[in-house]
């Protein structure tokens, strides 16, 4: 690999380990990265606000998602453009150094800016990529993204194993991806991290998958904070190219630096509420229109 996309790749996913809790480890990669891209001056890690390129603006909104395509189950491959089955609207306080998630379910009726009529959340990124996706929760949510980050779901099981496995209580027994897991806590590997994380055949069906979702996200970011920079970089190595972002590596960088020290103890995770609503036959989940802008308004800055 060439030395300029092995800084890209650290970067991007030095940010996806920042979501997890990851950014006190992470200060040796940031150095590193800043040595080579800039090795004249040192390095000042104690950088004033006003010489840091991001830090114009105290509050960046994040979106994060996972697709369903790319390579899949035993090998398989799913070819087309990608639905968006895992949404979450994450913004950061740069100056509080906190974190605030909003899981938005993947069958959230909504407008798609472009199309007529009203349909799955989780489409628009089929229809029109990132642009769209990015496009149509703005309109949704009423808050301006700044960045966007694209995970294939199959960085869930190579991180886990990369790591060694997680330690995760599982609320139920599953039956997913030819493995059966029983209830409980337990040790995790990256197949059962995949199954867990994707299973959604139950009566809540995607909603209970995104709860599951976002307490296996708060195992993972407990589990990071205990390693040391060289434990962390196999799963650095192993995540970075099921990412995809227009986040550029001075950026990632600059974002590993000011976040050092992020509260995840602080972490405000919330989901978009609602009720299921069955249309011709196809279900749907439809918002809370008033219950979502108290919690919007609640864990949300709109402005900077």
């Amino acid at each position: 690999m060439k030395r300029k996309k092995w800084i890209i790749a650290i970067v991007i996913t030095a940010v996806v380990a920042l979501i997890i809790g990851a950014t006190v480890t992470l200060m040796p990669l940031y150095r590193a990265y800043k040595t080579v891209t800039n090795p004249s001056p040192p390095v000042n890690t104690e950088v004033p606000p006003k010489q840091n390129k991001l830090l114009k603006n105290r509050y960046y909104n994040f979106l994060v998602y996972g697709v369903d395509a790319g390579e899949w189950v035993n090998g398989t491959y799913r070819p087309g453009k990608a639905r968006a089955d895992t949404i979450v609207l994450m913004q950061l306080d740069l100056e509080q150094r906190d974190v605030s998630l909003l899981s938005v379910p993947r069958d959230t009726l909504v407008e798609i800016p472009g199309y007529a009529g009203t349909d799955k959340i989780n489409h628009a990124h089929s229809f029109g990529g990132a642009d769209l996706l990015v496009e149509t929760v703005e309109h949704f949510i009423g808050l301006p993204i700044d960045y966007y980050l694209q995970i294939n779901y199959t960085l869930f099981q190579e991180v886990v194993d990369a790591l060694g496995g997680i330690e995760f209580e599982l609320d139920r027994a599953i039956g997913a991806r030819g493995l059966k897991l029983e209830p409980g806590l337990q040790v995790i590997n990256g197949d059962q991290a995949f199954a867990i994380v994707s299973f959604r055949y139950e009566a809540m069906g995607d909603i209970a998958r995104v709860q599951r979702q976002q307490r296996f996200m708060l195992a993972l970011a407990r589990h990071v904070r205990t390693l040391s920079t060289s434990e962390l970089l196999p799963a650095l190595y192993s995540g970075w190219r099921h990412v995809k972002t227009n986040l550029s590596p001075e950026e990632g960088a600059e974002l590993v630096l000011t976040l050092n020290g992020l509260q995840i103890e602080n972490m405000a995770m919330e989901m978009v509420p609602g009720w299921f609503y069955n249309r011709s036959g196809v279900s749907y989940w439809r918002a809370n229109e008033k219950e979502t802008k108290v919690i919007i308004n609640d864990i949300f800055r709109a402005s900077n």
